[in-house]
């Protein structure tokens, strides 16, 4: 029987490389860690014997395969030396000497325990899904290495030359580059929103809400390379980058059905209800649409909450003009595309990139816009003050409150406060951002709350870490920032606070006091806080104390108090024994002073883009119906 000699595959001239008999490379092992095999099968027969191979793998690793021979000293490979530790499952590579094929398996060490593993960097690990962005249906949205952007139904490149860089948040690193549009070209997109619009009120509600269904078909059918986006671009972890674009789809469609029973609808009054009046008019009177809807979704749910905006825009007649968020412009993009092949008018979509210190104000400010639908942080205050008589839909951040009365259930509550406060690294909105426990049961409910974020994973997005990277080094050194006020002023940290580039560490922050600043401001980060309480009536001052107001919840197994509680947060929504949470996405959705203007949610967002018309019918005489 014929073996192969297995080489190393490519030239990795750089540090950390490994070449040379694989023997050398046992004090290296460590069943802790990410392992590749960087090798493919050469035609040099004779180097490995049938001995030199060693034992079968247990034929019950792979039930429907031919036997497999492990790699043995002897062989010459490449590979690169690990660089942190990571408890992840095993990926290696096994020749089949029949056929001399390299076969891929995932396996945990234990099934590994005597086959020959390479140690392989974690950071340069193979994703869970192959590179799709901008291939296949989404490569004409592709200018070599620049992505375009999109008007006039088609993909463009702008004529200003130049390009705006996207960060790995993981890596630090350019992962993407956006094209930088002028203001001419906003003022072109805005001439074609506006003529598109006409013609789109014209078209049948049904129609409308067909081409909303395909494209929110396409959005699922294409869901692997927007994810891949997120994971990219804004650091979100794998699973819960599908997640959102599924859940985006799911959106599209109910605002479809929603939007036509909504829009279907009129009022028929008559004038006699009036005092002083005959019944000698008549008054018709039904929803509009408003005209061009700039949307501006924020970093952190760049798909989901972009089509929160565009889709109750289109049904109700509306053209869009979409500004994607740098931090997730090209998930924004691939977005796009799918509406574009599900084959919307020209010009009722567009989707303009570039700075915002060069097209911002100048977008928000455009005389072309009739309604503007903003989610983000303080810049909406800045835009409500400029954006001249129309319409603003804004939730702007919050400081959601949480809190722990002596009756809660503690385990459900600290099971909460870890989902509420350090899912996506609490780069969300809606995450916990204090929590206010009473003093009787705050040492068991932190105690709680730490055993569970001992559990966390920290990592990369593509490996599903619990906590990945913050969006950007900024927002690192920020929430750094109200780290250390904290530690100055001698707050307990139930953790050590670790951080590597824009990657912080899980922290919960005990002993809290008003004086300082992470009792105040939004971290947007896995920083949690948590501020001791004597009463209810006292974490319900602070709550109202804040100037966001966004969310809130508590935790009681007294409904009465929690009614009452309720009631008395001014929030836009409490959460009775649960995190706070957008969503379901058709429930209303809205916030109180610096956190927001209006109310969201599909029935609402549909509302706020229409505005109503009347026609009266003046009758010569009164008319009264009969029986």
């Amino acid at each position: 029987m014929a073996y192969k000699q297995v080489k190393h595959m490519g030239c990795l001239k750089q540090k950390n490389c490994f070449e040379g008999d694989i023997k050398n490379l046992r004090p290296f092992f460590d069943q802790s860690m990410d392992y590749k095999v960087l090798a493919r099968p050469t035609p040099m027969p004779g180097l490995i014997n049938d001995s030199a191979l060693g034992k079968p793998l247990p034929q019950r690793l792979f039930p429907s395969a031919p036997p497999f021979r492990k790699f043995c000293s002897g062989t010459t490979l490449r590979c690169m030396l690990p660089e942190r530790s990571l408890d992840v499952a095993l990926q290696t590579v096994y020749v089949d000497p029949s056929s001399v094929k390299e076969r891929h398996r995932s396996h945990r060490s234990e099934d590994l325990e005597e086959s020959l593993l390479l140690p392989f960097p974690a950071a340069t690990r193979r994703p869970r899904f192959a590179s799709m962005a901008g291939t296949g249906v989404f490569q004409e949205i592709l200018d070599g290495d620049v992505y375009k952007y999109y008007a006039d139904g088609e993909w463009k490149t702008s004529s200003s030359g130049k390009s705006v860089s996207i960060l790995n948040p993981a890596t630090r690193q350019v992962q993407y580059k956006v094209q930088a549009c002028t203001q001419e070209e906003v003022n072109k997109i805005f001439e074609s929103a506006k003529a598109a619009q006409k013609l789109w009120a014209k078209v049948p509600l049904w129609k409308r809400a067909e081409a909303l269904h395909k494209a929110a078909a396409l959005l699922k059918e294409h869901k692997a390379p927007m994810a891949e986006c997120l994971v990219k671009e804004v650091a979100k972890p794998a699973k819960d980058a599908v997640s959102e674009v599924v859940r985006s789809g799911d959106l599209i469609s109910y605002t479809a059905e929603e939007g036509v029973r909504i829009l279907s609808e009129g009022k028929f009054l008559v004038s006699d209800s009036f005092p002083g009046n005959e019944r000698n008019k008549l008054c018709l009177s039904s929803k509009i649409p408003l005209g061009v809807v700039l949307a501006i979704p924020p970093f952190n749910y760049p798909v989901n909450l972009a089509v929160s905006k565009i889709s109750p825009a289109l049904i109700a007649g509306n053209a869009v003009v979409l500004k994607p968020p740098t931090q997730g412009a090209v998930a924004g993009l691939h977005m796009v595309h799918c509406f574009h092949l599900a084959g919307f008018p020209k010009g009722l979509l567009s989707c303009v990139t570039g700075k915002g210190s060069e097209i911002g104000d100048f977008l928000t400010m455009h005389p072309g816009v009739n309604c503007i639908s903003f989610t983000g942080g303080d810049t909406g205050i800045a835009i409500s003050k400029k954006a001249s008589m129309v319409p603003l839909q804004m939730e702007l951040g919050g400081k959601d409150a949480c809190i722990v009365l002596e009756d809660a259930d503690l385990d459900l509550a600290a099971a909460n406060v870890v989902k509420g406060g350090y899912s996506y690294s609490g780069q969300r909105c809606t995450a916990v951002k204090v929590v206010l426990a009473i003093e009787s049961i705050a040492d068991e409910l932190v105690s709680k709350v730490n055993a569970k974020i001992a559990k966390l994973t920290v990592g990369l997005p593509e490996n599903n870490a619990d906590i990945t990277a913050v969006v950007s080094e900024s927002s690192a050194n920020f929430i750094e920032g109200l780290v250390e006020d904290a530690k100055e002023k001698g707050a307990t940290f139930c953790q050590e606070y670790r951080r590597e580039g824009n990657l912080i560490w899980p922290l919960l922050v005990d002993h809290v006091r008003p004086g300082m600043r992470l009792a105040w401001e939004e971290p947007f980060g896995p920083v949690l806080p948590v501020i001791r309480i004597s009463t209810a009536e006292e974490g319900i001052h602070h709550c109202n104390a804040n100037n966001f107001a966004l969310q809130g919840c508590v935790f009681t197994r007294d409904i009465n108090k929690a009614i009452l509680i309720s009631n008395a947060m001014e929030t836009g929504t409490v959460q009775i024994n649960s995190a706070p949470a957008r969503g379901p996405d058709h429930f209303p959705f809205q916030g109180l002073r610096d956190s927001g203007i209006g109310s969201q949610g599909i029935t609402n967002s549909i509302n706020m883009m229409t505005k109503v018309k009347s026609t009266v019918i003046n009758l010569p005489f009164p008319s009264y119906t009969m029986g």
